[in-house]
């Protein structure tokens, strides 16, 4: 093999690679479309999870101190009878 038979075979496998390397981009950009789709609805759904969070929360305050009421009352009608 000589010098310019190495060349035509260097040049020739180089734009092999190339086209490789496009078609592997192609899928790279597919799949980063795809993950960032992905990352767009788990936004969404972490806001709605925080908001339904807040407001599980808001009523767990609003049933204690409910409830506290409630235990207080029934502690003052029985005060002295056990």
């Amino acid at each position: 093999m000589n010098v310019k038979e190495y060349r035509e075979m260097m040049d020739k496998r180089m734009s092999e690679l190339k086209i490789e390397n496009v078609e592997q981009t192609k899928d790279i950009s597919y799949i980063k479309d795809g993950i960032d789709t992905m990352t767009d609805l788990l936004e969404k759904q972490n806001g709605r999870i925080r908001t339904n969070e807040a407001g599980i929360a808001w009523m767990k305050g609003v049933f204690s101190v409910i409830t506290v009421f409630i235990s207080g009352a029934i502690a003052w009608l029985f005060k002295g009878k056990l």
